[in-house]
């Protein structure tokens, strides 16, 4: 997965999407790890409506 995300960032510093400055493996396991978390808190809670409060605000 982590793969896939850093082709993604890498596409969109080339293109100037994303700013060539920011260090694209940061970018990358931010992202991996918001996933990770995202699917672990969906899991272990029953309410819904923080969850999607959380993915429609990023």
């Amino acid at each position: 997965m982590e793969e896939f995300i850093a082709e993604l960032i890498s596409k969109g510093q080339k293109s100037g999407e994303i700013n060539e400055k920011l260090d694209a493996v940061e970018i990358t396991e931010n992202i991996h790890n918001s996933m990770i978390g995202l699917c672990v808190y969906a899991r272990t809670t029953t309410g819904k409506e923080k969850l999607n409060r959380i993915v429609n605000s990023a």
